[in-house]
């Protein structure tokens, strides 16, 4: 039995386990080198007024880590959503979390064109702490539903769990959006459209070609 080749599954990979311990430990570095990146997360997400909280400026090596995390941690949700059974490997992986990381830089990069054409930057500011405060929780809240998942795993449960949780969050965030932005009735025209081009689209294009690279 010892010469038989098994195949290389999620739970059984032995990356997995050490992919996963990297990622916690990216959470934790970006909190030390960046005070308030974890912790104040949660805070600024339950509170009800519009407002930010900062213990530290924002850092390159924070913002590093921090990303790292929360990409690392939606890629894996996605090829928990989407792989049956085969090989999986690591560079499988890698190659969904680039195809994650370059929908995110395209949004970016997107949002920056919004922002010089109409002047948006000082009134979008809170908006992308906000944004990124949101994404940093819910991957906290993924982040031990998969170590869960991965060792009773359905792929049926999966997909039922983290699109309850990534559908709470988009609820969460287009509350926000309304409370920030909408002063009379033809502003919730904008706020709509702008989940749906830059923030529902990509996700369902990162969505469609994971089920397609799995």
């Amino acid at each position: 039995m010892d010469f038989i080749p098994h195949i290389s599954s999620l739970l059984s990979a032995t990356w997995n386990g050490w992919w996963m311990l990297g990622l916690l430990l990216s959470a934790i570095i970006s909190e030390v080198v960046q005070p308030g990146a974890v912790t104040n997360a949660s805070s600024s997400v339950t509170t009800m007024a519009n407002r930010t909280y900062h213990l530290a400026p924002h850092n390159f090596f924070g913002q590093l880590f921090i990303s790292i995390f929360r990409i690392g941690t939606f890629t894996m949700a996605l090829c928990m959503s989407f792989y049956t059974t085969g090989v999986f490997k690591f560079r499988n992986y890698m190659l969904i979390f680039g195809v994650a990381l370059a929908f995110i830089l395209v949004k970016m990069l997107l949002n920056k064109i919004l922002e010089f054409a109409f002047s948006l930057h000082r009134r979008n500011e809170a908006a992308y702490e906000h944004y990124a405060n949101l994404y940093t929780v819910t991957m906290l809240v993924f982040y031990p539903c998969e170590l869960v998942l991965i060792h009773w795993y359905n792929v049926v449960v999966n997909r039922w769990v983290f699109g309850i949780l990534l559908a709470l969050s988009g609820l969460a965030w287009v509350v926000r959006c309304c409370r920030m932005y909408i002063t009379k009735p033809a502003d919730i025209f904008y706020v709509l459209l702008y989940n749906m081009t830059l923030e529902a689209l990509p996700l369902c294009g990162v969505v469609y070609i994971t089920s397609k690279l799995i």
